[in-house]
Protein backbone atom coordinates (compact mmCIF):
# COMPACT_ATOMS: atom_id res chain seq x y z
CA UNK A 1 0.00 0.00 0.00
CA UNK A 2 1.65 3.65 -1.09
CA UNK A 3 0.20 6.44 1.32
CA UNK A 4 0.92 9.97 0.44
CA UNK A 5 1.74 12.10 3.87
CA UNK A 6 2.04 15.58 3.77
CA UNK A 7 4.03 16.95 6.90
CA UNK A 8 5.41 20.41 7.49
CA UNK A 9 7.42 22.34 10.32
CA UNK A 10 5.09 24.87 12.12
CA UNK A 11 7.74 27.70 12.52
CA UNK A 12 8.38 27.60 8.97
CA UNK A 13 4.86 27.75 7.53
CA UNK A 14 3.46 31.65 8.72
CA UNK A 15 0.04 32.87 10.30
CA UNK A 16 -1.52 33.31 6.85
CA UNK A 17 -0.94 29.77 5.52
CA UNK A 18 -2.68 28.56 8.67
CA UNK A 19 -5.60 31.08 8.52
CA UNK A 20 -6.09 29.93 5.35
CA UNK A 21 -6.22 26.26 5.84
CA UNK A 22 -8.15 27.13 8.95
CA UNK A 23 -10.73 28.93 6.41
CA UNK A 24 -10.59 26.10 3.96
CA UNK A 25 -11.60 23.44 6.35
CA UNK A 26 -14.49 25.92 8.52
CA UNK A 27 -15.83 26.54 5.17
CA UNK A 28 -16.38 23.19 3.88
CA UNK A 29 -17.89 21.75 7.32
CA UNK A 30 -16.30 18.88 7.50
CA UNK A 31 -16.88 18.52 10.94
CA UNK A 32 -20.49 18.16 10.82
CA UNK A 33 -19.94 14.94 9.10
CA UNK A 34 -19.91 11.39 9.88
CA UNK A 35 -17.23 8.73 8.11
CA UNK A 36 -19.48 5.80 9.61
CA UNK A 37 -21.07 5.29 6.33
CA UNK A 38 -18.08 5.94 4.20
CA UNK A 39 -16.81 2.62 2.59
CA UNK A 40 -14.12 0.79 4.47
CA UNK A 41 -10.55 0.62 3.43
CA UNK A 42 -9.75 -2.48 0.90
CA UNK A 43 -6.84 -3.36 -0.81
CA UNK A 44 -6.62 -0.45 -2.78
CA UNK A 45 -5.79 1.51 -0.28
CA UNK A 46 -7.58 4.23 2.18
CA UNK A 47 -7.30 8.01 2.90
CA UNK A 48 -7.29 9.38 6.23
CA UNK A 49 -7.99 13.19 7.41
CA UNK A 50 -7.54 14.36 11.05
CA UNK A 51 -9.05 17.76 11.78
CA UNK A 52 -7.62 19.75 14.90
CA UNK A 53 -8.73 23.21 15.26
CA UNK A 54 -9.09 25.08 18.41
CA UNK A 55 -11.03 22.66 20.78
CA UNK A 56 -12.36 20.60 17.41
CA UNK A 57 -10.40 17.54 17.07
CA UNK A 58 -12.35 14.72 14.33
CA UNK A 59 -11.10 12.42 12.43
CA UNK A 60 -11.97 10.35 9.14
CA UNK A 61 -11.18 7.31 7.63
CA UNK A 62 -12.23 5.64 4.11
CA UNK A 63 -11.74 3.99 1.32
CA UNK A 64 -9.37 5.26 -1.68
CA UNK A 65 -11.42 7.87 -3.63
CA UNK A 66 -10.41 7.85 -7.17
CA UNK A 67 -13.37 9.80 -8.62
CA UNK A 68 -16.65 11.31 -7.94
CA UNK A 69 -18.54 8.37 -9.38
CA UNK A 70 -17.09 6.20 -6.24
CA UNK A 71 -18.32 9.18 -4.07
CA UNK A 72 -22.04 8.91 -5.63
CA UNK A 73 -21.85 4.80 -5.32
CA UNK A 74 -21.79 5.12 -1.44
CA UNK A 75 -24.08 5.36 1.15
CA UNK A 76 -23.69 8.85 2.17
CA UNK A 77 -22.70 9.98 -0.96
CA UNK A 78 -23.66 13.65 0.51
CA UNK A 79 -20.81 13.17 3.05
CA UNK A 80 -18.22 12.00 0.90
CA UNK A 81 -18.68 14.62 -1.78
CA UNK A 82 -17.45 17.05 1.48
CA UNK A 83 -14.48 15.01 2.34
CA UNK A 84 -13.55 14.48 -1.47
CA UNK A 85 -13.68 18.55 -2.25
CA UNK A 86 -12.39 19.76 0.99
CA UNK A 87 -9.22 17.22 0.18
CA UNK A 88 -9.11 18.29 -3.62
CA UNK A 89 -8.69 22.26 -2.38
CA UNK A 90 -5.94 21.18 0.17
CA UNK A 91 -4.46 19.20 -2.18
CA UNK A 92 -4.31 22.59 -4.97
CA UNK A 93 -3.69 24.84 -1.93
CA UNK A 94 -0.91 23.18 -0.93
CA UNK A 95 0.77 22.59 -4.29
CA UNK A 96 0.44 25.76 -5.25
CA UNK A 97 2.19 26.82 -2.02
CA UNK A 98 5.04 24.46 -3.64
CA UNK A 99 4.75 25.95 -6.84
CA UNK A 100 5.63 29.26 -5.00
CA UNK A 101 8.11 28.43 -2.95
CA UNK A 102 10.25 27.59 -5.99
CA UNK A 103 9.37 30.22 -7.97
CA UNK A 104 10.41 33.61 -5.39
CA UNK A 105 13.37 34.29 -4.19
CA UNK A 106 13.58 34.94 -0.82
CA UNK A 107 15.54 38.58 0.19
CA UNK A 108 17.96 38.74 3.20
CA UNK A 109 15.50 40.51 5.09
CA UNK A 110 12.32 38.22 4.53
CA UNK A 111 14.00 34.68 5.25
CA UNK A 112 10.40 33.30 5.98
CA UNK A 113 10.63 29.75 4.05
CA UNK A 114 8.16 27.06 4.19
CA UNK A 115 9.08 23.50 3.92
CA UNK A 116 7.16 20.97 2.40
CA UNK A 117 7.78 16.92 2.33
CA UNK A 118 5.59 14.76 0.03
CA UNK A 119 6.99 10.90 1.89
CA UNK A 120 5.55 8.29 -0.48
CA UNK A 121 5.78 5.25 2.39
CA UNK A 122 5.31 1.56 1.09
CA UNK A 123 3.57 -1.17 3.32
Amino acid sequence: MTQLRYSSLAVYVGPAVVDELKRIVRESEITKEDDVSWPKKNIVGKQELEVRIDKEHISFETAKIGSLADVNESSDAEGLRVFYYLVQDLKCFIFSLITLHFKIKPSESNSTLLRVSWQSVDN
